[in-house]
Order: structure tokens, then C-alpha cells, then sequence
């Protein structure tokens, strides 16, 4: 396996697994539809994305009116800058909005800008499905509803899709790059 290329020049955040007590009971995921379970078939990598994300998100300053986050496996595949600034844009619209986003439908509202198109995904009683956490941009007011969640085995892509105004991006900046380890599997 590779060295990873982190995205920023700050410290890294070291978390330790080992330091958690796995008190959470995996249930059988019963409201999530069909269509979802092929995603639920990893539970402990979803309580470790869960738990990760929650992490890091108590970190955030909430004075500013909005976080980027990434997970440690995202892999930049052409200039990221300029789609976040336009993703600040569509975020006046949306709570959340993920710069990678893979097995979703286009069947939704869309809004370009510039050469990046946006898809909306409103919260409704419609189960939808995109795996979108990898990276993503989330107003601060929004970030204690993640934090205050107990973990019920629906994975964060499932959860902030179908709890959030939610918007993706159609053709990511980045690869979700599993072509080296991530900080949490080095942790098992």
C-alpha cells in the first residue's frame, strides 16, 4: 500500500479505535429500503465512518458558517478548489452538500454553475440513496443534529441524504482512493 497525501497542511487528527466502547446494538435496518442494503453489509466500517465523522465534527468551529470535510480516503482528481466555491453557492439552498457522490440517481432538480452541476435532493418521505460522505460541505448550524445521533446501522452517506437538504455534485473532484490504507484500518 501507498503513503497517503493528505489534503491540508494541519496537523493530522490521530484517533484511536481502541479508546471506544462498541456499546451500539446493530439492528436489522429495518426502514431502510431494499435498494440500501447492499450498503449495509459492513457495520463495523460503518460505525468507524459514523463515528469518525462525528469526531471530527466536534471539532468545528461554530463562529464560521460552514465546514469542509473529507475522509481520510479522498483522492483529488482535478481542481476541488473551485468546485467548494461553487458548492458555497448551492449551500445557500441546502444544509449539506457532497462533492462526491456515486450510485445515485439524476433524476432530481439540478443547477449549474459554471462547469459544475448540482443535483438537489430536498428532504421528503422518499428514501434516497447516494454514497456521498467522502467529501462534503455543511453549514455549522446542522453539525450538533450529526453529533447528538446515536448510531442506529444506517451508514452517514444513507443518513445525511435522507435527514438533510441535500445537493451532490455530478462528477467529483475527487476518487474515493482505496489504493492505500486508510487511518482507520490501520487502527483495527
Amino acid at each position: 500500500m501507498g503513503k497517503r497525501t493528505y489534503l491540508h497542511s494541519q496537523t493530522p487528527l490521530q484517533t484511536n479505535l481502541a479508546n471506544y466502547t462498541f456499546d451500539y446494538i446493530f439492528n436489522n435496518d429495518e426502514y431502510v429500503k431494499a435498494e440500501n442494503e447492499k450498503y449495509l453489509c459492513n457495520k463495523l466500517g460503518a460505525l468507524r465512518c459514523y463515528k469518525g465523522h462525528q469526531d471530527v465534527l466536534k471539532l468545528v468551529d461554530r463562529n464560521k458558517p460552514y465546514c469542509l470535510v473529507f475522509e481520510d480516503d479522498a483522492g483529488i482528481k482535478k481542481d476541488w478548489r473551485t468546485c467548494v466555491l461553487n458548492a458555497v453557492n448551492i449551500l445557500e439552498k441546502t444544509d449539506i452538500v457532497s462533492l462526491h457522490g456515486r450510485d445515485f440517481s439524476k433524476n432530481y432538480p439540478s443547477i449549474k454553475i459554471n462547469d459544475d452541476t448540482f443535483f438537489i435532493m430536498a428532504k421528503s418521505a422518499e428514501v434516497k440513496s447516494v454514497l456521498g460522505s467522502l467529501s462534503y460541505l455543511i453549514k455549522t448550524e446542522n453539525i450538533d443534529k450529526i453529533i447528538s445521533r446515536k448510531f442506529d446501522g444506517l451508514p452517514m452517506d444513507l443518513y445525511i441524504v435522507n435527514e438533510f437538504n441535500f445537493a451532490v455534485i455530478d462528477d467529483s473532484p475527487f476518487i474515493h482512493d482505496r489504493t492505500v490504507d486508510s487511518v482507520l484500518a490501520k487502527a483495527k
